[in-house]
């Protein structure tokens, strides 16, 4: 471990992958599965991030658990 953060910035995760707030279920679905992502960001018209939609919550969404 030679490297120690020592900001919340240093720990971050950056993306170039977003999906846009209408953007289908399905639609994110397919991105995650494509690019191997866990998540993803979830953007407004005006590029302002509004949310995240995990793995996790399409697999719970797709299994109809809550």
């Amino acid at each position: 471990r030679g490297y120690v953060a020592q900001t919340a910035e240093d720990l971050m995760v950056t993306k170039d992958r977003t999906l846009q707030g209408n953007a289908t279920v399905e639609d994110a679905i397919l991105i995650i599965l494509k690019e191997g992502d866990t998540f993803l960001p979830v953007i407004d018209r005006r590029g302002k991030l509004r949310g995240v939609v995990t793995d996790d919550i399409l697999l719970n969404y797709v299994y109809g658990r809550s």
